[in-house]
């Protein structure tokens, strides 16, 4: 974990329950779509905002909540990427993705 990271954590209480110390990050719909892109390549946010179908304000709040958390960052050129720490975040939405594929399979989707 960074070292901006760990500081904002100290700040922060700490769930005792691991799936709740995860969603300290991945909060919601879109911060969890954001990373699960950006795990595939770095891209822009009227890329993102398309792919993910939001408004550009939801897209906003969460990429601003993502890059003060130290989840992504934004390029000098406007594109986004993940740092090492939201990278590390690639095995929480693989089992995610796995997950979905499960239950589209059970459910013939």
């Amino acid at each position: 974990m960074g070292y901006r990271v760990q500081r904002q954590m100290k700040r922060k209480t700490v769930p005792a329950c691991p799936v709740e110390t995860t969603m300290l990050f991945l909060k919601d719909r879109a911060a969890t779509l954001i990373v699960g892109y950006l795990l595939l390549d770095n891209t822009d946010q009227l890329h993102l905002q398309k792919k993910i179908n939001i408004k550009k304000r939801t897209l906003q709040q969460s990429l601003d909540d993502l890059c003060r958390e130290g989840i992504c960052r934004i390029l000098p050129d406007g594109s986004l990427e993940l740092t090492e720490f939201g990278r590390s975040l690639q095995g929480v939405v693989d089992a995610m993705a796995q997950w979905g594929e499960q239950y589209k399979t059970q459910q013939n989707i």
